[in-house]
């Protein structure tokens, strides 16, 4: 589940700038069978640069590029088949 903002500086042109704001779920189902997994929440902020690679008319692709920060908001290991003292803090 993936949700946020994101703006695009300038809007037209080749080349521009796009900031965004997510807040991201990521995890991993347990392989044993067992009911339980991993579930990740994160803030992540992506800084695009975005270039238009032509494409007159209704399609109009573009590249990406860019660093993105991120900071974890919550974690949670459930089932009872995992050794829990070996997962990292």
């Amino acid at each position: 589940l993936v949700g946020g903002l994101s703006i695009v500086l300038p809007s037209s042109g080749l080349l521009a700038f796009q900031p965004e704001a997510l807040f991201v779920n990521k995890g991993a189902k347990a392989s044993t069978g067992d009911p339980g997994g991993l579930k990740l929440s994160y803030f992540e902020v992506p800084l695009l640069l975005r270039l238009k690679l032509g494409g007159e008319g209704t399609v109009h692709p573009h590249a990406y590029a860019g660093p993105y920060f991120g900071i974890q908001v919550d974690c949670s290991v459930t089932g009872s088949s995992a050794e829990t003292n070996s997962l990292p803090s």
